[in-house]
């Protein structure tokens, strides 16, 4: 692994700042696409809502009684959900004067999400289900069976027509949204779950986030793995597709967050900082910026500081990922960005009026 130096010209990712507002280990992150706007979720039964390019103000939204395990945005920007170790879900207007609307579940909720189009969410329950919910009638609709062990998340396709989880059952699945059946189940063998899953940007491939270290990428029409990427050192906690769909980032238990290059299958960063486990990594709507948080209570905002292709572009390069080569032996080449030892670096974490 290299080291980069402190050269404003390399094309390498950059903190842009970094800042501070829980009490306890961060657990989800959220951009609003519409908006600057960031959501963090905390073990400490609470939400913070972070303008991005504001340094003064935090907005605090509780109102769960136990720790919240995720946090979405709807597709208009003007909702936010959260998901608690408390058994509910809430769907919030969030304003200064937030509101919300109680969804109570039978057991934890790990992870909530937004349909891409209509008014429903989906959510990962430690009752081994995959659950539906209209926000509208603000009624639970169905859940999808064939888990035998706790589900740490679900997402929606792109398309809404597909729900991808992973669980404790060392499996991933997929689900049809209209029928509820069970479509496709890619299993682990051993001791290994799942604790994220990502879709692609065209919806053509799923990735999901091992406890053995590892990031495998499926092609969902071809039923087969792709990539696999052996590149932490420890559980992989968080994975996020770029919306050109040509890099992921990763954040792991061991501190640090992988910059992947999907086209050329290898890391070309990696970013260290944080005084913990990586637990959230998330892309901004517009793929410019990310950020990072971790059981240091800490969230780091990144300036992506690279030339993508347009997804627009993804099709002429789409045959160079979709390979049979195993990446599980691939060698670590990529440059570390280690942010404290910049000359713009500040030890302390900004300091947010936070407003409850």
């Amino acid at each position: 692994m290299n080291n980069m130096g402190d050269s404003l010209e390399d094309p390498a990712p950059i903190l842009l700042r970094h800042f501070r507002g829980h009490h306890g280990p961060i657990t989800c992150l959220a951009y609003n696409h519409h908006s600057n706007k960031l959501a963090s979720s905390s073990t400490d039964k609470s939400v913070n809502l972070w303008n991005t390019d504001d340094r003064i103000r935090c907005f605090k939204f509780t109102g769960h009684s136990d720790a919240v395990n995720g946090v979405a945005w709807s597709h208009n920007g003007q909702l936010m959900a959260t998901a608690s170790k408390d058994r509910t879900i809430k769907v919030w207007v969030p304003t200064v004067r937030g509101s919300s609307c109680n969804f109570p579940a039978l057991s934890g909720v790990r992870s909530v999400e937004f349909h891409p189009k209509d008014r429903k969410l989906v959510t990962a329950n430690e009752d081994k289900a995959v659950k539906l919910w209209s926000i509208e009638t603000k009624r639970f609709l169905q859940s999808f069976l064939g888990h035998t062990n706790r589900v740490n998340c679900a997402r929606y396709s792109p398309s809404g027509k597909t729900v991808a989880s992973c669980s404790d059952d060392r499996t991933l699945k997929l689900f049809d949204v209209n029928s509820g059946d069970c479509v496709q189940t890619f299993a682990e063998r051993g001791n290994v779950h799942g604790n994220d899953v990502a879709w692609h940007p065209d919806g053509s491939l799923v990735a999901v986030a091992l406890s053995n270290s590892q990031i495998k990428i499926f092609d969902r029409r071809a039923c087969k793995l792709i990539q696999l990427y052996n590149v932490h050192l420890d559980a992989v906690n968080s994975i996020a597709f770029h919306p050109s769909g040509n890099l992921m980032i990763t954040g792991s238990e061991d501190g640090s967050t992988k910059v992947l290059d999907l086209l050329e299958g290898r890391p070309i960063y990696t970013l260290v900082g944080h005084d913990d486990a990586v637990t959230a990594v998330a892309f901004s709507g517009d793929g410019s910026d990310f950020a990072t948080a971790s059981k240091d209570k800490q969230i780091m905002l990144w300036k992506l500081n690279m030339d993508i292709l347009n997804a627009s572009d993804l099709s002429s390069a789409q045959p160079s990922i979709e390979n049979d080569r195993n990446l599980e032996n691939i060698l670590d080449t990529s440059v570390m960005i280690d942010p404290r030892k910049s000359v713009h670096y500040k030890y302390r974490p900004e300091e947010y009026d936070i407003i409850e």
